[in-house]
């Protein structure tokens, strides 16, 4: 299973797009990245190409800032707002879309190395 070209969460549909390694630390100094004015996951070619836990590390990680952008939480947001709104948003992503069946993958494959 290829990494997914878009997430559907809630009322949003976020795009995940995959950038040249280089241009992914000259935008943000990071592996991957969420942009909420452009509804877009940036992951580095790198990381793609890597694979297994890192990489769905990363896609997790992206997807969480997205559910925080999505409830609207701030630094002044309590642990208690974060946390559930967190796990609300993982809960629909695992239940709604494929990202179970490829978080499988990419953990089973990194079992394999």
């Amino acid at each position: 299973m290829k990494l997914p070209t878009q997430i559907n969460i809630g009322h949003e549909t976020i795009k995940i797009e995959v950038v040249p390694t280089h241009l992914s630390y000259e935008l943000c100094k990071e592996e991957g990245s969420f942009h909420s004015n452009l509804r877009t996951i940036f992951i580095s070619e790198d990381m793609v190409n890597r694979g297994g836990a890192s990489l769905a590390n990363v896609l997790i990680h992206e997807l969480m800032h997205a559910i925080y952008w999505l409830d609207n939480l701030s630094k002044d947001s309590s642990e208690e707002d974060i946390v559930n709104s967190i796990s609300n948003g993982m809960t629909e992503l695992l239940l709604r879309t494929e990202l179970l069946t490829f978080i499988n993958k990419e953990l089973n494959y990194a079992k394999k190395k």
